[in-house]
């Protein structure tokens, strides 16, 4: 977003330029003008995504409506086809933007430290904004004392723990304490967390070992992540078993300091032997400290009882949502010659025949393991030629040697494997 940004400026100080040297009061009508347009729609949308401001979208849906009318001067195909696509795209903002989705009562900073930070988030997955506007079961609403989130993997429970996590601290003066049994989504989450929490003017716990607790070794309360001793932090990353330690040490100071746990990976709880005891046990006292307590899980089995159990009678606890995150789509991009269009070219001065052959484009789709699908283009419009000499090998031009490649027309790409997500 900084890139484009910085981006934006440049084209934006080069069309004012532009304008003045012309002696013009702006570029509609020229050549330019659609062109300027479109970057003007592009600017305004990524104000709108940062800012939140509903009069920038507004403006960027009049800068695209206009260059796709060609009503600011005569466009290429290219440039109303990207307005074409961008005006489409500001619908959709309109509904998953960050701006739309939060309720209004979030205040702004905490929008701001997911549009501004250094991992902006622009826009929201249907699971989310399904939870964050369910009537009754928003985690953001601070009434919501008990929750279990089950939905697949990579639809975006990290992220709704970071909003959930930003959101209550916000609004509450004390801390949140975020549970993970995984230390590598533990340092993932500690390294989103601490930047989008500067923009809240709160502090992240330090990491310490599983030993500690939440104090240091000599009893004085731990630094935050940023070195600083003196104020407890309003946020504490965990694992189940420093949080164990924690409540063994100093019970009651652990559960008044924190009004909010959230326990990722709570499918856990099954798992036969220490850890499962472990987190069932750590339920089982937070569940009745009076904290709000979030539990976030992929699909599981026992998702129902789980939430019975949770609620208590309190009603409905448990979301889910079959939405999943978009599939990577494995292709194989390469070039098959056309026997039927074999020629021969004769060798000039004394040179061997060369075989000249069309060539078309052969995409081999792998959209599960267990499938598989081909795709080649038509035989009358080639994408490039293949030239083979007389000892079999692939020519290039005369005398010249190659490794195996092919000749492509101008704006195709090269053969190669890639990924794409749909």
């Amino acid at each position: 977003m900084t890139a484009l940004n910085r981006q934006l400026r440049t084209w934006a100080n080069a069309a004012a330029a532009l304008t003045r040297g012309a002696q013009l009061d702006n570029l509609d009508g020229t050549m330019f003008g659609p062109t300027h347009r479109l970057l003007r729609g592009i600017a305004d949308l990524a104000r709108y995504l940062r800012e939140g401001d509903a009069d920038a979208l507004e403006a960027a849906r009049g800068h695209l409506l206009r260059v796709v009318r060609n009503e600011v001067g005569l466009s290429d195909v290219d440039t109303r086809w990207v307005a074409g696509h961008l005006l489409a795209l500001a619908d959709g903002i309109s509904e998953s933007s960050i701006w739309a989705v939060l309720p209004l009562d979030v205040p702004p900073a905490v929008k701001q430290a997911f549009t501004l930070s250094r991992q902006p988030v622009l826009t929201l997955w249907p699971p989310q904004r399904a939870l964050i506007a369910h009537p009754t079961m928003s985690p953001l609403n601070q009434m919501t004392s008990r929750l279990l989130v089950s939905v697949p993997t990579s639809a975006g429970k990290t992220l709704l723990a970071q909003m959930i996590i930003c959101a209550h601290t916000a609004q509450d003066d004390r801390g949140v304490c975020y549970v993970t049994p995984l230390r590598s989504l533990g340092r993932e989450m500690r390294q989103t967390l601490k930047s989008r929490l500067s923009y809240l003017d709160r502090q992240l716990g330090a990491d310490l070992p599983d030993g500690f607790g939440t104090q240091h070794s000599d009893g004085t309360d731990q630094e935050d992540a940023n070195g600083v001793s003196g104020q407890l932090p309003h946020v504490e990353v965990m694992t189940p078993e420093r949080l164990m330690n924690a409540l063994r040490q100093s019970p009651q100071e652990t559960l008044s300091r924190f009004s909010l746990f959230i326990i990722d990976e709570a499918h856990l709880i099954a798992q036969s032997g220490g850890r499962g005891l472990l987190l069932e046990g750590l339920l089982t006292l937070l569940d009745a400290s009076g904290a709000r307590l979030m539990l976030l899980s992929g699909v599981m089995g026992n998702a129902a009882s789980l939430a019975a159990w949770t609620s208590a009678g309190q009603g409905e606890v448990l979301f889910t949502h079959e939405w999943r995150a978009p599939r990577r789509l494995h292709i194989l991009a390469t070039t098959d010659k056309i026997e039927e269009s074999r020629t021969v070219v004769a060798g000039s001065r004394g040179a061997q025949d060369k075989t000249r052959y069309d060539l078309r484009a052969h995409l081999a789709v792998r959209p599960t393991r267990a499938t598989e699908q081909h795709l080649v283009t038509s035989n009358d419009t080639p994408i490039g030629h293949l030239v083979i000499g007389a000892d079999n090998k692939r020519k290039a031009g005369k005398g010249t040697i190659h490794r195996p490649r092919t000749r492509r027309r101008p704006g195709w790409p090269r053969c190669c494997f890639g990924q794409a997500a749909y």
